[in-house]
């Protein structure tokens, strides 16, 4: 395939059955996924404070499905193993997916097909994100005009508690409200989403680094230390099959997202609502314990021992490096 980018002007359906677009007679890449990238943080159109923003942004829609179609602009990014990381564009993205979920649910258009469809469309920067994502698509919704669809999410019993305090969610029920409030008297929307287009950008074989993908998105914040950590944890356990046997529910990045967070959220700094430095100390007095019971007691021990009792900052790999975590 050629280097040089070429834009196709699609919707947000398309991209997702993106099996047969073709341009300067090559095949595109077909998608197998369209996944928000650990790089990028949360899911912002939907804040608290951003309400100017989502009234316009929805108000530009309500135009489309009205009559006269719309164009979002460029989205663009890096397409690897058929899945499309977006580099720039997934706010936009994010609200189309939650826009097409709620018309679908609305107007009762949400079968299995169209479900298949749309869990193509999911979130790798956390677990908990990616959770909700799925479990909205196929978990039961009946749709009532006289009370808030975040209300619905909230009180279905597949909802957990925990997911409230992921800003993403958070920020995705809140654009839900909206949009509830923005089509609530349209009829016969579904069809007309097709009036929603923008210029998708491939850019298969740029391979885009992670430093690259911060440069040139310069909405995406920094990860924390632990987001880092939790990050390449996750990563490790996949590449080592830690997990394979193991239940949705009983893996490590499932419990550290529901279960632990909320153990975790009653020593929060209240100040700013974060336990993340709670959360390393703790992986680090494991790290202490599993280190002092297995590892080799040579010249080596006492030195690496006071290292991961210092207030010292160790990396993931010093960690690995040191055999301080394994299956058990």
């Amino acid at each position: 395939m050629s280097n040089n980018p070429t834009s196709k002007k699609l919707n947000f359906l398309e991209l997702l059955s993106n099996e047969e677009a073709i341009y300067e007679n090559e095949a595109w890449q077909p998608l197998s996924k369209i996944q928000i990238p650990i790089i990028q943080r949360d899911y912002a159109q939907g804040r608290e404070g951003e309400e100017e923003l989502r009234e316009n942004f929805l108000k530009f829609l309500l135009e489309a499905v009205n009559g006269t179609p719309k164009e979002l602009d460029f989205v663009y990014g890096s397409v690897r193993d058929k899945i499309l990381q977006p580099l720039d564009g997934q706010q936009r993205l994010t609200t189309l997916f939650l826009l097409h979920w709620f018309i679908a649910v609305k107007e009762n258009k949400l079968n299995d097909e169209l479900k298949n469809l749309l869990t193509k469309f999911t979130y790798e920067t956390r677990t908990s994100s990616r959770e909700f994502c799925i479990d909205l698509i196929n978990k039961r919704i009946i749709y009532n005009p006289e009370q808030n669809i975040s209300e619905l999410i909230i009180d279905s019993s597949w909802f957990f508690l925990s997911w409230k305090r992921d800003q993403t969610i958070k920020s995705m029920l809140i654009m839900l409200d909206d949009i509830q409030q923005t089509f609530k008297d349209e009829t016969e929307v579904w069809d007309k989403l097709n009036n929603i287009s923008f210029h998708y950008i491939e850019l298969q074989n740029f391979g885009l680094s992670d430093d690259l993908y911060i440069k040139m998105n310069a909405r995406g914040k920094p990860l924390t230390d632990f987001e880092n950590f939790k990050a390449k944890f996750e990563q490790h356990i996949n590449k080592e099959s830690w997990e394979n046997s193991a239940e949705a529910t009983e893996t490590f990045s499932h419990q550290i997202d529901t279960l632990w967070t909320d153990l975790f959220w009653y020593y929060r700094d209240k100040t700013e609502n974060v336990f993340d430095e709670h959360l390393l100390n703790f992986f680090r007095t494991m790290a202490v314990i599993n280190y002092t019971i297995k590892a080799k007691k040579d010249d080596k021990f006492r030195g690496n021992l006071d290292l991961l009792r210092s207030s010292q900052k160790i990396s993931f790999n010093q960690y690995l490096n040191l055999g301080c975590f394994d299956e058990e």
